[in-house]
């Protein structure tokens, strides 16, 4: 089984990213939606879509909304929350999706790098332009690796809802590596998380090569201008 599959299914992580909220997800919604005015009854896809709470937002404001993930465990509770405009399926983004159907395509959350070598992230955005009509939009939100690595605790240690989680981070030049040990009462298990340390320029570079061109960078999540050293996220808004 795949580290992604196997850690994103666990209850665990729910637990540990707790803090990352519906609340914080309708506030970066109402910002791209401002910045993106997509006409109503836009078709948007958003993958992966995790527990579903941005694509939730976004079907809240009318649009028709198609959520796609890998882990049955975030599918299976998404499921829960369709209707007319909110769809939700069981998706591997390294395949082809519904080809020229949407206006928007939405990647949040730090949701490349996951695979195990850069040519399946690059089919991945190559997945993304197929499934986009012509002058259809994509959105890549990624860490800005350099404003993690300056700021990388290697060791930390927290509690989240009486559970206790280590955490160990090291880096190999390439790739960030987080490894997670938790305890619930008593030692319940280690995950691991891997995530390849794209550049902005690298992952402007991928998306150029599937056939965007970029239009905008933003550095966090109220969108405001990128700084290479300080901001925390790489927004890369792109054009078919």
């Amino acid at each position: 089984m795949n580290w992604f599959e196997d850690w994103f299914n666990s209850p665990y992580y729910k637990i540990l990213y707790s803090h990352r909220g519906n609340e914080e997800a309708n506030a970066f919604v109402e910002k791209l939606i401002s910045y993106l005015k997509p006409p109503v009854n836009s078709f948007i896809a958003d993958i992966p879509c995790g527990n579903g709470r941005h694509s939730i937002a976004l079907a809240e404001k009318r649009f028709d909304v198609t959520g796609f993930d890998l882990t049955d465990e975030n599918v299976n509770e998404t499921l829960a929350y369709e209707k007319n405009n909110l769809h939700f399926y069981k998706h591997d983004m390294r395949l082809p999706f519904h080809i020229q159907y949407f206006d928007y395509v939405f990647n949040l959350f730090t949701s490349l790098g996951y695979f195990e070598n850069d040519r399946q992230d690059q089919s991945v955005i190559n997945n993304f332009y197929k499934a986009l009509k012509t002058n259809g939009i994509l959105v890549v939100d990624f860490m800005n690796i350099s404003c993690v690595l300056k700021g990388m605790n290697k060791k930390n240690s927290m509690d989240r809802n009486g559970v206790r989680f280590e955490i160990d981070k090291t880096y190999d030049g390439k790739t960030i590596f987080k490894t997670i040990s938790i305890f619930d009462s008593e030692l319940k298990g280690t995950y691991q998380e891997k995530v390849r340390a794209y550049s902005k320029s690298e992952l402007e570079t991928m998306i150029k090569k599937a056939g965007f061109n970029i239009i905008d960078t933003f550095g966090d999540y109220k969108l405001s201008s990128f700084n290479e050293t300080d901001s925390d996220r790489a927004i890369i808004i792109a054009k078919k």
